[in-house]
């Protein structure tokens, strides 16, 4: 799966998103 796709999808959430970008970092 794309990064970018599930930070879309997850954008809504913003809890999440924060999560994802952690990882993305990572």
């Amino acid at each position: 799966y794309r990064p970018q796709f599930y930070v879309r999808t997850t954008d809504v959430t913003g809890h999440i998103k924060q999560f994802q970008a952690d990882d993305n970092t990572q």
